[in-house]
């Protein structure tokens, strides 16, 4: 076991993309971390509930104009609310820095899957995530909509 619970862990882990979240929208997309070390994008879904649009702040990898994110929440055995509204309405918006475009989620699968499962465990530990829960972890691809083909600033 760490010097952290995983739930005191989960919880810190949340807590720091929130703080990303609010420096990124309170500047636009200009106060983000460096791309190349820790990638961050903006996820705007909506609440498959209450239909309120909700924002996460998001480590992703990019292939393409594709971007990848990865439904995580730090190994907990509950998938995100992110992934769950997404689950109900695949339509969303991303934001890279100061661009934003709408784009399309799909669960990705075989080699695909693991191709990007790599690449994100370059910014995170993804692995050490999944040995911690019994669910498997998504690769969420992020596809621009409707011919938008934007690629993310570094």
């Amino acid at each position: 076991m760490g010097l952290l619970s995983k739930d005191l862990e989960i919880r810190l882990g949340i807590l720091l993309l929130q703080s990303i979240k609010l420096a990124y929208e309170l500047s636009d997309g200009r106060v983000r971390p460096p791309a190349d070390r820790f990638p961050v994008l903006l996820l705007r879904v909506q609440g498959r509930r209450t239909g309120t649009l909700r924002t996460v702040a998001l480590t992703y990898v990019a292939e393409g104009d594709r971007l990848a994110v990865i439904g995580s929440r730090g190994g907990d055995d509950r998938p995100p609310a992110w992934l769950l509204n997404l689950e109900a309405n695949p339509v969303a918006e991303v934001q890279v820095g100061r661009h934003r475009w709408p784009v399309h989620a799909r669960v990705a699968e075989g080699s695909e899957r693991e191709r990007l499962w790599r690449g994100a465990n370059r910014f995170g530990p993804y692995d050490h995530y999944q040995s911690r829960t019994q669910r498997r972890i998504p690769v969420v691809v992020l596809e621009p909509q409707h011919g938008d083909e934007r690629q993310p600033e570094p």
